[in-house]
């Protein structure tokens, strides 16, 4: 416990844990690149064949994920993550031998998302180990901007070693990279926060069926974690949505500039690491009011795209680019303080199977947002299903602050112990 006061810098296990997850989600952003890479372009994939990799990739979140965060309060997380990072290495090396062998690959992705399914959770969990309460807003805005940061520079690094060293060097490269995750988690020493050890070994004697349902009855019991745990998802299937067929939206303007989807795509996430790290320094006592601006906010600026693109406005690079930094600064106002609020209401006894049914439900809203986001675009037009995707966002802002002004006050502002009170009785 000696720790247990140091700034969040100074945390030697915290270091560790975010440069295991620097390492871990820099990789997956090369992958990522590679795999798009070997898909769309070496083989030739047909859009159902390129549906099949999101799937594989994803489904494993929806269907493990609150399983997998039981395992993580009932063993020691440090060791469930280190087995997850070296089985994904071994899985990114098999990747390059069966390299000619689809249905393989999607075993292989299906695998590496289920290992992924226990390290998250297990490292959410692990956070309320070294963190204090009133540090959580900095260390999950930090966490957030490793998760978005490594999805603008893994990406491009990957573009960079697919072009001069070929698409095996990305996949080898993500080995190494989980490697390292490791490594570096060997690095955590105990606890650095005092917490709940004792009834977390109890826990560890129940089977893993009532371990699984105390989870699920935190959150259903919890109004405000519930409610907004719907908002969280209907924002990550609007935004998944949007995102995937953002470039057919585009396409839609005259002598669209080949480079703009690419620049669009790097101003949201730019908007997202700004607008998270700005959050680090603000504590958030309630988080249901920034979700609904972030809601409304992201839901504006997807009205105003959609309306500028039908419209055909001219200097398109004066106000794409404007509205995709706004709409993704808006984003992280609902990113941010749901899973501050997350990991601030959940004992810690509890904090990874919760973590695993949220991971469960966002993952499910991703999945199933780029795939009907095809469906009805040919059903409906681009234009109309963008127009519906910015109300629904509206109306999730809307009901948000309904709810949270219905609920009673009790409900609305649970704190830590009370949340403990509920956790203990489950």
């Amino acid at each position: 416990m000696a720790t247990a006061n140091v700034g969040l810098w100074k945390n030697k296990n915290i270091m560790y844990l975010f440069a295991s997850q620097i390492f871990s989600a820099l990789g997956d952003g090369i992958c990522l690149l590679a795999i798009l890479t070997l898909f769309g372009l070496e083989k030739d994939a047909s859009p159902m064949e390129m549906a099949y990799v999101t799937l594989s990739l994803g489904l494993p979140f929806v269907l493990f994920g609150p399983m997998t965060g039981v395992l993580a309060d009932k063993f020691e997380r440090k060791k469930l993550m280190i087995i997850s990072d070296l089985c994904r290495c071994v899985i990114m090396l098999a990747v390059v031998v069966s390299v000619n062998q689809i249905w393989i690959l999607y075993v292989l992705f299906f695998l590496k998302g289920t290992f992924e399914s226990l390290f998250t959770p297990a490292k959410n969990g692990k956070l309320k180990e070294y963190v204090r309460t009133e540090q959580m807003e900095q260390a999950v805005s930090i966490t957030t901007v490793i998760d978005y940061g490594s999805k603008i520079v893994g990406p491009a690094a990957g573009g960079i070693l697919v072009a001069y060293l070929g698409v095996n060097t990305a996949f080898y490269t993500n080995a190494v990279t989980f490697l390292l995750s490791a490594l570096c988690l060997l690095g955590l020493g105990k606890r650095s926060v005092s917490g709940e050890e004792g009834s977390n070994t109890d826990e560890r004697k129940e089977s893993f069926m009532a371990l699984f349902r105390g989870g699920l009855r935190f959150i259903r019991n919890n109004p405000t974690l519930l409610y907004g745990l719907l908002a969280f998802s209907i924002a990550m299937f609007v935004l998944t949505l949007t995102d995937s067929q953002l470039v057919v939206l585009i396409r839609e303007l005259p002598k669209v500039p080949s480079s703009l989807f690419g620049m669009v795509m790097g101003a949201v996430g730019l908007g997202t690491l700004v607008a998270a790290a700005l959050l680090s320094q603000i504590k958030l006592r309630n988080a249901v009011p920034y979700m609904a601006i972030g809601c409304l906010g992201v839901g504006l600026s997807f009205f105003l795209i959609t309306l500028f693109t039908q419209r055909a406005l001219g200097g398109v690079w004066s106000w794409y680019l404007p509205l995709g930094l706004l709409g993704g600064s808006f984003a992280a106002l609902v990113f941010v303080p749901y899973q501050t609020m997350a990991q601030k209401m959940t004992p810690e006894s509890l904090t990874s199977r919760v973590f695993g049914v949220i991971g469960s439900f966002s993952t499910l809203a991703t999945i199933i947002g780029p795939l009907l986001g095809g469906v009805f675009i040919q059903a409906y037009g681009i234009f109309t299903v963008f127009y519906i995707a910015s109300a629904l966002l509206a109306v999730t802002s809307v009901v948000l602050i309904g709810v949270s002004r219905l609920a009673p006050k009790g409900e609305r502002d649970l704190t830590m112990s009370q949340a403990q009170e509920v956790g203990d009785k489950l």
